[in-house]
């Protein structure tokens, strides 16, 4: 894929977003934020637009989860009510998306009663009409768990424009393998892959303290820098999104993307995950 300079997306999941933070990701450079429809209790939306974040960032979106009766997120990829949150979204920010991404579309694949590829497919043909009614710019997948939709990509053509997955040293050999599989069932010329999770999301403090980072990186690096700096590489991707609601972490984040790692160890590494995905019992 053709690399460009690397960028960090600053993510709201579980993020204590106010004008402090947005204001110290203007100054580092920070072009985009990534959200949902879901975050922050289906409040975030407002809360970027009390902000008046669409006038200072690129805002991707992600739709697929819903308000149930018993006030829980279900999971949904019915067109219809992909289209109407799409529409909501916008309304509620004040401005089109940059991106639109279908959230989480495995959740909805073995437990489905619908025929899962056709359901997959009518939902990102609601992304794409979005993008052509100028709700957003582009649109593309948002994928946690891609194992669960390799078997039902086969002859599929949907061409997103944006493809995010995990990225990092978090990431097990097998999910690994089934990233890049995934990545080469849907990519095509021009699309952007996008990283998510670079710390391993909620296993972040044992990742940083069980592991030292910083014989991947060449330089003075912190360990979580390292981290970040790795998840630009493990796969290659463009942009990585990282939540934080601390400046001073998002500030150094922000320093990692111009590091230089050890492409030796990095090659090494790689070779390990791909025996490892072949043979579990591999381990030397």
């Amino acid at each position: 894929m053709a690399r460009t300079a690397r960028e960090l997306v600053l993510g709201l999941h579980r993020t204590r977003v106010d004008e402090h933070l947005l204001t110290a990701a203007r100054d580092l450079g920070v072009e985009h934020l990534d959200t949902a429809y879901n975050y922050g209790g289906f409040r975030s939306l407002d809360r970027l637009a009390a902000l008046r974040a669409p006038c200072a960032f690129k805002i991707t979106s992600k739709v697929g989860f819903f308000r149930s009766p018993d006030s829980a997120a279900e999971h949904s990829l019915t067109p219809a009510r992909l289209y109407s949150a799409v529409e909501d979204t916008v309304a509620r920010l004040g401005a089109p998306l940059d991106v639109i991404l279908l959230h989480n579309p495995e959740r909805a694949g073995p437990a489905s009663p619908l025929d899962f590829p056709h359901a997959l497919a009518s939902a990102c043909h609601s992304l794409q009409r979005a993008v052509r009614d100028g709700l957003a710019r582009r649109w593309g997948l948002s994928i946690w768990k891609p194992q669960a939709l390799l078997d039902h990509l086969q002859g599929l053509i949907l061409e997103p424009d944006v493809l995010m997955t995990r990225v990092g040293l978090s990431v097990s050999a097998s999910d690994m393998a089934a990233i890049e599989s995934c990545r080469d069932a849907l990519t095509w010329p021009g699309i952007e892959h996008r990283g998510m999770a670079p710390l391993g999301g909620a296993s972040a403090p044992t990742l940083l303290r069980a592991t030292d980072l910083s014989s991947f990186v060449h330089g003075d690096a912190t360990n979580a820098q390292a981290g970040v700096r790795i998840s630009f590489d493990l796969p290659p991707v463009d942009l990585v999104t990282l939540g934080t609601s601390n400046a001073v972490h998002l500030r150094y984040a922000v320093m990692a993307c111009a590091m230089d790692v050890d492409d030796e160890r990095l090659t090494v590494y790689r070779g390990l995950l791909r025996a490892l995905a072949r043979d579990p019992d591999a381990r030397g």
